[in-house]
């Protein structure tokens, strides 16, 4: 019996070519939040948004941010949290607006360069000196360009190849007691808040890098431990709360978190101060070359404070000394 020969039916659905989307118009700018400049007209009404707001500039605008400051679990998060979930919807440039405070948010590589690189003069620091000088004065993050341009050749310089190549061995000393002290909770299958444990390991790396003190966090929350999270916390509430109450007359006196925050910054001066006398009363003069070739594990105070203070041809005073160590606690 002869087999009749399969046959395919093809369609005439399968073989059209697919209908192309609709295209999306380019998004026009913001004439307000959340409303997108009409077509009708649109060049006069971006002349009058780009000159009278601050939003005029054709990026995005964030939506809602008020009431996300006002949930508590962004409170509590990292401010980068809600900055990737605006990233993520918004893309790599946008305006972020909380109530009369407007930021250019910028997370596109191209960007990034041609602001930092390319056309640094035409870009400003804009509030944030505000905001950061009562924590880092003259540091290099809120720094004026002439302070800066001095002090971030000597900075940069301490952290050349052989102190880098100490430093991992630093970090593997507190990685492995990080571990040491999750093994009893590994063994009994306990749940760990891992977060607040790597903070505590970061800060014991810090204390030992920068000032050649040591926090021991990860044994004991002591006070001065608490106040240093206490600051890396208010120095994240002023980067983004819409107005600047603390500059009220009394404010520091008044608000709780204020009164904390002042407690805080003394008491961290306070053992700043007594590290920094104590370096300068033993600073050692030393050429930078010669310092680029020790062997640091053989080296008692390997700090950050350590070379500012012996590197020849620098004499920094214990005011710019503390700002320079209190911004690499902070940032």
């Amino acid at each position: 019996r002869r087999r009749s020969a399969s046959t395919t039916t093809t369609t005439r659905a399968a073989i059209e070519e697919p209908k192309p989307k609709a295209l999306v118009p380019p998004y026009r700018g913001a004439l307000f939040p959340g409303v997108e400049i009409p077509e009708a007209g649109q060049d006069a009404f971006a002349a009058i948004s780009k000159a009278l707001f601050p939003w005029g500039n054709g990026a995005p605008i964030t939506e809602g941010v008020l009431g996300d400051l006002l949930k508590e679990e962004v409170r509590a998060a990292p401010l980068f949290v809600p900055l990737y979930d605006y990233y993520r919807k918004y893309g790599g440039v946008y305006n972020l607006g909380a109530g009369p405070k407007w930021f250019v948010v910028v997370s596109d590589p191209v960007a990034v360069r041609t602001m930092f690189k390319d056309d640094a003069d035409s870009f400003s620091k804009g509030i944030l000196t505000d905001i950061m000088e009562p924590i880092m004065g003259d540091g290099l993050i809120p720094a004026p360009k002439e302070v800066w341009a001095k002090r971030r050749p000597v900075v940069g310089a301490g952290f050349h190849g052989a102190w880098l190549k100490h430093m991992v061995s630093l970090f593997g000393d507190s990685a492995n007691n990080l571990a040491a002290k999750l093994a009893p909770d590994a063994a009994g299958g306990k749940t760990v808040e891992i977060e607040s444990k790597l903070y505590a390991m970061a800060l014991d790396v810090i204390g030992k890098a920068v000032f050649n003190y040591e926090f021991n966090s990860l044994a004991e929350e002591t006070p001065l431990i608490k106040a240093v999270y206490r600051v890396l916390r208010e120095s994240e509430h002023r980067s983004t709360f819409p107005l600047q109450y603390w500059n009220i007359p009394g404010a520091m006196e008044l608000v709780p978190r204020q009164k904390q925050f002042k407690e805080d910054i003394e008491m961290i001066n306070d053992e700043l101060s007594v590290l920094i006398a104590a370096a300068l009363k033993s600073r050692n003069e030393t050429d930078l070359a010669e310092m680029e070739a020790r062997d640091y594990a053989n080296v008692d105070d390997a700090s950050l404070l350590r070379f500012l203070v012996d590197v020849r041809g620098e004499e920094a005073t214990g005011t710019q000394l503390r700002d320079d160590l209190m911004t690499m606690l902070i940032a």
